[in-house]
């Protein structure tokens, strides 16, 4: 079952890591469970300042997302080999002559 296409989770990955964080804070806030059962609070969650805490810490994930992302790439590129310069063709054959 292929919920969403691999094409579209990589175009925009960074907007559903923000989707998913923002939904996962928020619902975490919503309640907790007591032996009783799951307490709710409706009213705080949806206060303004408490949609703000849930986006900021949605955004600060986002921002430490880019960064790691930044990092790996700056890493990546300083650990792969370099090409040297060389005066051979790049398209030429080796020669095949054997010499005794």
């Amino acid at each position: 079952m292929n919920l969403l296409p691999i094409k579209f989770i990589t175009r925009h990955q960074a907007k559903l890591l923000f989707i998913v964080v923002w939904a996962h804070v928020t619902i975490l806030d919503l309640f907790y469970v007591t032996y009783s059962g799951p307490v709710f609070f409706w009213q705080e969650t949806f206060q303004p300042s408490t949609i703000f805490i849930h986006l900021s810490v949605a955004s600060a994930t986002l921002i430490f997302y880019f960064m790691f992302i930044n990092i790996v790439t700056r890493v990546r590129s300083s650990h792969t080999p370099q090409k040297s310069q060389s005066n051979a063709k790049p398209n030429s054959k080796p020669d095949k002559s054997i010499s005794s």
